[in-house]
């Protein structure tokens, strides 16, 4: 809807913690 939005996920691989962001429109 025009509007972007992002979001960030975050997860813990073996010993350290790797976040990803995700930017969509909507």
């Amino acid at each position: 809807g025009g509007q972007e939005l992002k979001m960030n996920i975050c997860w813990e691989d073996d010993d350290h913690v790797i976040c990803q962001q995700f930017g969509f429109e909507e």
